[in-house]
């Protein structure tokens, strides 16, 4: 019996001691926060002010019980931690790194209004709001991120030029709302969009806007799928390459589905070498806008079309592009899945269903063979094909248009098992 009491007393000892190993924070800090001394509360606002530094050890838990926030205007150092509960960060100035780190439960995730902030291989998941925000003069680098759950945007950049997205996957977001892309471009100009999934968002996977600034943005090789609509763009002129947007659309719903939904009379993207495929409408010009789909009568190099635009449905109808504006739309050089020259044009809305509207000038034709499961390129459809397509489906980025088509043997627009065994099933009929 003295021993049991003993062992009692001792596991009560270490419980106390357990739940007395917190430290409560607020006002100016600086120094460490190590992991012995989790989890750190927040009791008020806490600042890290100009010239001073705070480094997170990795293991460290930051809690915050009310509507706290953790602002920077030093220098914040933030290595596989976790940060829940209350306000979020929110960076005034200063140079935040964060790394590896879980981000979870908050109002917001990351507020950026100037300094910089570098985020990467980390995760923020059931924000309310927004997941990252960058605005006016901040600068950033975003890679390797998983962004799930947010209640509005996943991450929205307004008026920051220099802010880099490269390899996340935002899925789940715009929760409260069909109106919040995922990833939100408004008034700015970023040069590196690029290799990020944007998959089954409940409102537009990427939307690019110029509500008070010019906003011309490239994105390049990003994959946007199973979103309410893919690449919203009002008044804006992006130059959109490489991408991916394929199944945008919300079952029976007619008002989602676009592959490219472009408005406004500014509105105006340069696409080459997309795949605009599998959604209700291809692409969809209105309200006075217009597009760039290939353009083989100017001497520009860098709109010659090359765009994979098939099969986007509705309704047993095929519309692959709906121009309702009176302007005349160049979609040339590009190739047209499963459509002979003659039958092109009936997937086309323009003047020949609505006089008001412009043409849709789409001749010539790609007519370079495409072949849908030669993936190695060597002219032949064997066992090698479908080796490069378990090693294209194990790899983690997004892959060129030329082999998503050609990869895609279900027509499902995701490239998956059931692809390789529809190939080996393939290639066992043509041998036998």
């Amino acid at each position: 019996m003295k021993h049991f009491l003993q062992l009692l007393s001792l596991i009560l000892f270490m419980i106390t001691s357990s739940l007395s190993a917190q430290t409560q924070v607020s006002g100016d800090v600086s120094g460490t926060w190590d992991a012995r001394n989790s989890p750190y509360v927040l009791t008020s606002d806490a600042l890290v002010p100009i010239g001073d530094s705070l480094i997170v050890e990795p293991g460290v838990i930051i809690r915050s019980p009310g509507e706290f926030e953790l602002r920077v205007a030093g220098f914040l150092r933030m290595t596989a931690a976790r940060y829940t509960g209350g306000a979020g960060i929110f960076i005034e100035d200063g140079t935040v790194h964060i790394r590896e780190c879980t981000i979870d439960s908050v109002t917001n995730g990351i507020k950026v209004f100037g300094g910089h902030l570098e985020i990467r291989d980390s995760g923020l998941e059931n924000i309310t709001e927004n997941g990252l925000a960058f605005h006016n003069s901040a600068s950033g680098l975003v890679q390797g991120n998983g962004i799930f759950y947010c209640g509005r945007y996943g991450i929205r950049i307004t008026t920051s030029d220099e802010v880099v997205v490269r390899e996340n996957y935002l899925s789940g977001n715009s929760t409260s709302t069909t109106t919040y892309p995922a990833l939100f471009i408004d008034s700015c100009s970023p040069d590196s969009i690029y290799q990020n999934l944007i998959v089954d968002n409940h409102a537009q996977g990427i939307g690019i806007w110029a509500l008070t600034g010019t906003a011309a943005p490239q994105l390049s090789q990003n994959l946007v799928r199973g979103n309410f609509t893919g690449i919203t763009i009002v008044n804006a002129t992006p130059v959109l390459h490489e991408n991916i947007v394929v199944a945008n659309f919300v079952e029976g719903n007619p008002n989602s589905g676009a592959g490219l939904y472009i408005g406004y009379p500014n509105g105006n993207p340069l696409c080459s070498g997309n795949v605009i495929a599998g959604n209700y409408y291809g692409v969809s010009i209105i309200n006075f806008a217009s597009a760039n789909l290939g353009n083989l009568e100017n001497a520009g190099l860098n709109d010659d079309g090359g765009n994979f635009i098939y099969a986007n449905r509705l309704n047993g109808e095929t519309w692959n592009i709906w121009n309702d504006t009176e302007n005349d739309i160049y979609a040339q050089n590009n190739f047209w899945l499963d459509l002979s020259p003659d039958s092109i044009d009936f997937t086309l809305h323009d003047n020949e269903e609505d006089a008001i509207a412009g043409m849709i000038l789409f001749q010539p034709v790609n007519d370079q063979l495409v072949s849908r499961m030669d993936l190695n390129g060597d002219l032949l459809v064997n066992v090698v094909d479908a080796v490069a397509l378990v090693e294209l489906i194990l790899t983690e980025s997004v892959p060129s248009p030329h082999l998503f088509v050609q990869g895609d043997v279900t027509r499902d627009y995701e490239l998956n098992i059931l692809d390789v065994t529809r190939l080996l099933d393939h290639i066992i009929q043509v041998t036998d």
